[in-house]
């Protein structure tokens, strides 16, 4: 696309003065000093003028220009290439251009955004600049403004990408972390193992052959008296028996539509953001410690105007939900819709609300879901606060604990 189609050239201000002068001195020289030699200097006067205009006009105008990346879709962490080219489809070459690089605000540049060129007559020049992912969402990066001057420096070409038409986007995902400590986990495993009960029965004989049992290995919380020490002579590893029953039973995560990023008075955009991005590594995270524990769980989200779920039972669907988190963005504003939906009651198990706005309205959301039935728990990040009853904390390092 030729970028300065539309764009007309102006004088640079710092020179005109500079060119007012010229011209006054030009004037006085013909008048009262040497008429021949003054006529010859106000022509050359009028002709450098001319001919740098006509130069410059032709060079804008054959200016043309492509915006790429090197991956339309990356992890937070990694890296993503910006490349710029620049081609030049006049007879005269392109003494001085200066082109102003931007990528959103959870991309870091590696060098500075500005950068000079120059572009021979009939040839092209690539700009390259790396942007790496700081923070999970779409992202935006391109040309955000581009200044041509001729070879005197008279006249200029401006344009500045106020409709994005330079400019490509990107969806960052959020990033898988395993915790290091997760006693929400153990919380919800031994609720279910207490409304199970001690009796065992005599069903078929697992792989360990305990009847009716399987087990997994022991995470910080388990009752001692669930271990296996048997096992621990056999493997040299901790393991607790855990039902079929458990195996079974329901599990289900909310992940809480309202965000922070509409509540500018009280919160900066960047630390509004991050908080969200904790809530939507720190629902990644728990689903990697579930699978690890060879258990099942159903995730809730608001998305595209409706609740979705998925089904997540392998290291696969926690990849799967990463990429499609990619999109997803959190409501500033309330909508008429509970922030915990009716249909969770019928899931029967325990039910997590991840959530980065534990205000007053999911607390009364939370109080009438546990007056239907519901049994709640609640995640937010540490540095929030909140009275609801059963809470948890999520912190940067993606451990969990209850408050």
């Amino acid at each position: 696309m030729k970028i300065f189609d539309g764009v007309s050239l102006r004088f640079v201000k710092k020179n005109l003065t500079y060119l007012i002068l010229t011209a006054l001195f030009a004037a006085v020289y013909l008048v009262s000093y040497n008429r021949k030699f003054g006529v010859s200097f106000m022509a050359a006067f009028v002709f450098v003028v001319i001919v740098s205009y006509v130069t410059a006009k032709t060079c804008a105008q054959n200016i043309t220009v492509f915006v790429s990346v090197s991956k339309e879709a990356v992890t937070k962490g990694e890296n993503v290439k910006l490349r710029v080219n620049i081609e030049n489809g006049s007879v005269f070459p392109v003494p001085f251009l200066s082109v102003g690089l931007y990528g959103g605000w959870n991309l870091k540049a590696d060098s500075q955004n500005n950068i000079e060129l120059a572009v021979s007559q009939g040839e092209a020049s690539i700009v390259e600049k790396t942007y790496t992912a700081e923070i999970w969402g779409e992202a935006r990066l391109g040309i955000i403004s581009l200044t041509f001057r001729d070879f005197f420096g008279l006249f200029e070409a401006v344009y500045e990408d106020g409709q994005n038409l330079f400019s490509k986007s990107i969806s960052v995902s959020p990033a898988l972390n395993e915790p290091g400590k997760n006693d929400l986990l153990a919380y919800i495993a031994n609720e279910a193992v207490n409304d199970e009960g001690e009796e065992e029965s005599a069903g078929e004989m697992n792989l360990f052959a305990q009847p009716g049992y399987t087990h997994r290995p022991y995470v910080a919380g388990d009752p001692l008296k669930r271990i296996n020490w048997k096992l621990l002579a056999k493997m040299n590893k901790y393991m607790v028996r855990e039902s079929e029953y458990l195996k079974s039973r329901d599990m289900s995560i909310l992940l809480d539509y309202k965000g922070l990023r509409g509540d500018i008075t009280e919160i900066s955009q960047r630390r509004a953001a991050l908080l969200e991005e904790r809530i939507i590594e720190a629902v990644l995270a728990n689903l990697i410690s579930i699978v690890n524990q060879h258990m099942a769980c159903k995730v809730f989200f608001f998305y595209q105007d409706d609740w979705q779920d998925a089904d997540i039972s392998n290291e696969d669907g926690v990849v799967k939900l990463q990429r499609m988190f990619s999109s997803y963005k959190f409501s500033g504003t309330n909508r008429a819709i509970s922030r915990i939906p009716s249909f969770l009651s019928e899931c029967g198990g325990i039910v997590t609300v991840f959530t980065c706005c534990p205000d007053d309205e999911l607390y009364n959301s939370v109080l009438e879901a546990k007056i239907s039935g519901c049994d709640i728990a609640v995640v937010r990040p540490e540095e929030t606060n909140s009275y609801i009853e059963n809470s948890w904390a999520v912190t940067a390092s993606y451990d969990f604990y209850a408050v």
